[in-house]
């Protein structure tokens, strides 16, 4: 895992299996656990050798020896990359400084074309991703650069990636999910059209308004951050619940180990260290109206042995019953087939302990 940090930028590119591939031929789903590699890889494509002959040779005769078969694959990595507190209304280049570069690479004995695209992983035909993001509304804020790619054999080149993500009220305290897809063209050698994906996790900017048309629930803000307090020190942060649907809801809240309790899978989610026990309270269980708001009130406890400057997260998750009776079944059952992305909404809480006289580490 490498953490990047900007002012405005923290950009988390994760080491995953192939099955963090958005295409639905890498991945059975978000929560199946498979063998970790740094790149999603495309199956390999052995083209047909014909049988020889059945021949009755001379004694002196040599055999003649069917033609090697050729190696054929694309691999695309990372697999899955977080880009955190994007502002609004203005490009990222998340490749800036090369913090975040998707590399391809053709591993074939032939030269091919590849296009790069992004997508919704809905396009993309995958259902299942992390919990508490939702697919992106608009492909077209993403822009690869070069989008048309000639690779040699055994060629290489990385992709850039920028975002612009419109200055809108209900762009603010979301998380989204696009796929930055990589498309080959028919290709005799490899006998089929092949695409691969990568997941790219797109968190903006938190603010502490609401607003209409933001999703059927909204938490406000999206993250919340702890860098006043000393270790052992209390206080109070405030977050919003909101509820767009048309019924009534009973909400229930959960931390990011009862979401997903499998830590090799944790790591997705989160850019510091995942708290063991933790360091807020509050009530677990909310009942609103529709377009009703409730203001929950989180009462932090920084631990006393906590050391200063290091960073902790955690994340809360808010849904009804049936969303987490869905991610119970598809936790105790990888092949429990949801019908759809359980909608919860996650709030990312983050502390950083600070010396008793404010001197920074």
């Amino acid at each position: 895992m490498i953490r990047l940090k900007q002012p405005w930028l923290i950009i988390l590119v994760m080491a995953l299996a192939g099955g963090a591939a958005c295409t639905p031929e890498a991945q059975r789903g978000g929560n199946v656990s498979p063998p970790r590699s740094d790149s999603v890889v495309a199956p390999a494509a052995l083209p047909k050798v014909a049988e020889p002959a059945q021949t009755v040779a001379a004694p002196t005769s040599t055999p003649v020896p069917a033609p090697p078969r050729k190696q054929m694959g694309m691999t695309l990595s990372p697999a899955i990359a977080l880009a955190q507190h994007l502002s609004l209304g203005r490009e990222i280049d998340l490749s800036a400084d090369d913090k975040l570069l998707y590399q391809i690479q053709n591993h074939s004995a032939e030269a091919i074309a590849v296009q790069m695209v992004s997508n919704s992983p809905l396009k993309a035909g995958v259902r299942f991703w992390e919990y508490g993001y939702e697919p992106i509304p608009d492909p077209t804020w993403l822009t690869l650069t070069p989008n048309d790619v000639g690779l040699g054999p055994d060629g290489a080149i990385p992709v850039r990636v920028k975002v612009t993500i419109p200055d809108l009220p209900e762009n603010a305290n979301r998380r989204f999910v696009a796929c930055v897809t990589m498309k080959l063209g028919s290709d005799a050698s490899f006998g089929a059209s092949l695409a691969l994906s990568a997941r790219l996790l797109i968190e903006t900017e938190p603010r502490f308004v609401a607003s209409a048309g933001a999703g059927e629930l909204m938490a406000i803000p999206s993250t919340i951050a702890v860098d006043d307090l000393t270790p052992g020190a209390t206080g109070a942060r405030l977050l919003l619940l909101t509820n767009h649907r048309s019924a009534a809801v009973d909400l229930i809240m959960r931390r990011l180990p009862e979401v997903e309790p499998r830590a090799e899978k944790q790591i997705d989610y989160v850019g510091a260290t995942l708290t063991d026990t933790p360091w807020f309270s509050s009530d677990t269980t909310f009942h609103l109206e529709p377009e009703e708001t409730k203001t929950v009130r989180l009462a932090i406890a920084i631990p006393a042995d906590a050391i200063v400057g290091q960073p902790h997260e955690d994340l809360l998750f808010f849904g009804d019953a049936a969303a987490f009776a869905d991610i119970d079944r598809t936790n105790a059952d990888a092949d429990h087939a949801r019908s759809s992305q359980p909608k919860v909404v996650s709030v990312r809480l983050r502390y950083v302990a600070v010396a008793a006289d404010g001197a920074k580490p």
